[in-house]
Order: structure tokens, then sequence, then C-alpha cells
């Protein structure tokens, strides 16, 4: 484990200032680099914690914030009405761009994950990104629809993905339900894309965010971190 560096810092994105939660493993060197796409409440102490964990593992590790659109005075409602899967997409590439332009980060060693909102982005960035060489997706909501936007919803871009993919998600959760991750399974496999689903039985949504009590499933936040680390280890050389 890596003792780390975080910070809050802001990037460029579609012209606008966009804030960035950074964390860095303290004495690395060529380090694998993660984007974490942070879920619906944003950068949360749960979003920074994700990006703390992925530094002490020996990865560079960003969340950039897609409500930066709606500004720094908008309540909760206005924030998720201003997300645009043109920006959310945008907001990732500015992240990728940032860990590329690092020195200590290897540009061949990249990877996203996202929980909830963020499950659904990571996704959306895999089928975006070829420079991804890994996707880690947890309880990924709202597939079937767009954000904004008239282009295809991320159910729709699944068969455009190049990297392999890991997902977790509770068998209770209603969004995703068992039905819709049985069909992005489904879809996945169709095109021949490298992915393992893993259900975890009395678990819903938000299973892995210690903040939210009536969520939080300790046995299937351990087990699903575990196999993250395992994932990532495995495609781009984590530590």
């Amino acid at each position: 484990m890596f003792d780390i560096l975080s910070q809050t810092i802001t990037l460029q994105a579609g012209c606008k200032p966009m804030a960035a939660y950074v964390a860095m493993p303290k004495g690395a060197a060529s380090c694998a680099g993660v984007v974490v796409a942070h879920h619906q409440y944003g950068l949360s102490p749960f979003t920074k914690g994700v990006v703390d964990a992925l530094a002490k593992i020996g990865c560079a590790a960003i969340s950039p914030d897609n409500y930066h659109h709606a500004g720094p005075e908008a309540d909760f409602s206005a924030k998720k009405a201003s997300l645009r899967d043109s920006h959310i997409l945008n907001d990732i590439g500015s992240a990728l761009d940032y860990l590329a332009a690092d020195a200590r980060v290897d540009s061949g060693r990249l990877a996203v994950i996202g929980h909830c909102m963020g499950g659904r982005t990571a996704f959306m960035a895999a089928s975006l990104f070829p420079i991804l060489r890994g996707a880690v997706v947890y309880y990924s909501g709202g597939m079937f629809v767009s954000r904004g936007d008239e282009g295809p919803n991320a159910f729709e871009r699944l068969h455009k993905i190049l990297c392999p993919v890991i997902g977790f998600f509770g068998a209770e959760d209603k969004n995703p339900s068992a039905t819709d991750v049985r069909r992005i399974d489904e879809e996945l496999s169709l095109h021949a894309i490298v992915h393992e689903f893993h259900s975890y039985r009395g678990a819903g949504h938000a299973f892995c965010n210690v903040d939210d009590p009536e969520h939080y499933n300790a046995e299937a936040a351990t087990d699903s971190w575990q196999r993250t680390v395992t994932f990532l280890k495995a495609q781009i050389g984590a530590r």
C-alpha cells in the first residue's frame, strides 16, 4: 500500500473550467491511471474515497465533476437536469488527457471505474476511448435512456467496447434490475466483448457506499473491491 497525495484541481473541459479530484501514490513511477466516474452525488466523500483507494494500490486516479456545466450555485435537481451524455464524455476525455500527460503515468495502462450513474458512464467511456484497457462497472442505472442528447444511449453503445469489462450488481436492485443486467450481459456476449459479471444476493443499489447505511452491504462491498483490484492488476498492472 502506498502513501498518497490528493488535491482538487481545475481542468478545462469544453472550454469551461471543471473541478477534478486527484490522488497520486507517493514514490510511484510509471504507474497505471484510472478515471473514476462519480455517482449521482458528484465528488462526494464516497467518490473521493474511491480515488484515494486506487492511489493506495499504486494507481494515479482522477474523478472529474460532471456537474460543472450547471454552475456552482445550482441545486441537486438542477445539476442532474444539466447532464448531457456528450458533456459527460468530454469530461472523461479531459481526465484521460490529464493522466496521459503526466510523466508519472503510463498512458498505455489506463482504465475507468464508476458507481451508479458512474457505472453507466464507465460503459460509455469504454465504447468511445480506445486508450482504455479495462472498465469496472458498479450497478449502472439508466442504461436504456440518453441523457439530454439525441445520440445513442449507453446500452446502444455497448457493441463498440474494445476493452475487458467487469461488472458488479445487487440482486435486489431495481435500476438496473436483474432483467436489465441479463440484457446487458447478452448484448456484450453477442458482440464477443470480454466481460464477467457478479451479482450479490441481499444487496441492492449503492451497496458499496459506506456513507449510505440503508444500502451499504459490507460483504458485497468487500468482495467486489477485491475482485476490482485483481482485475486492475491483470488489465493495467495496478499493484
